[in-house]
């Protein structure tokens, strides 16, 4: 956890002598194609964690895989109180997504168990499967963000974005319906995934 810090503090200080994107306002150095595509990816994740909240509860289960939900949770919760953010928006969108996410993790509480009836789960081994999760993926995390010099955990948001659309798939294919899920919220997911990969890839913070 103090490497971490220690990692982020130093690129804090990298950024300052560079007067990046997070020592002044970040509508004056974000490129044109960033200040575009920053809202639709806070509009298009807000659709996706609505819907699979409509779902979950509406249809009395849970849409987003275990292994993703944890690991988005712990990132976002990285992103929103831990790491440096590049603007001050990305920080409350990640607030916003954490606490989103939180609703989802309620109709995995809820209707968690009896999509694993078959493996004799209850609600309290699930939460322990889920708390233990939790721990597991935040710690790996941190040594990712530290390994690959990542600072504000944008590489590792792409790897879990990756992650959680793989994972949707499997278990649409292993529950064989779309109970907790929509064709809706999979193109939202492959749209969002597309525009994030573009904007940071062609645009991003620019060196002043």
């Amino acid at each position: 956890f103090r490497r971490v810090l220690f990692r982020s503090d130093r690129g804090l200080r990298e950024h300052e002598n560079r007067n990046s994107c997070m020592q002044v306002d970040p509508s004056a150095i974000l490129s044109p194609l960033l200040k575009f595509a920053t809202p639709l990816i806070g509009g298009f994740w807000l659709l996706i964690y609505t819907l699979l909240i409509y779902k979950g509860f509406r249809d009395r289960s849970y849409g987003m895989p275990l292994t993703a939900l944890c690991t988005n949770i712990s990132w976002e919760f990285l992103a929103a109180f831990i790491l440096p953010a590049p603007c001050r928006q990305f920080q409350q969108a990640s607030g916003l997504w954490l606490f989103a996410d939180l609703c989802i993790l309620a109709t995995a509480i809820l209707y968690g168990a009896a999509d694993f009836r078959h493996h004799l789960a209850t609600r309290k081994k699930l939460l322990v499967i889920l708390v233990l999760g939790l721990l597991v993926s935040g710690h790996i995390q941190f040594e990712l963000i530290v390994t690959l010099d990542d600072p504000h955990g944008i590489v590792v948001a792409q790897i879990n974005n990756f992650l959680l659309s793989a994972l949707l798939i499997v278990m649409a294919c292993r529950r064989w319906s779309l109970q907790g899920q929509s064709l809706v919220i999979a193109a939202a997911l492959l749209a969002v995934n597309l525009l994030c990969w573009f904007a940071y890839e062609r645009g991003g913070c620019l060196e002043l």
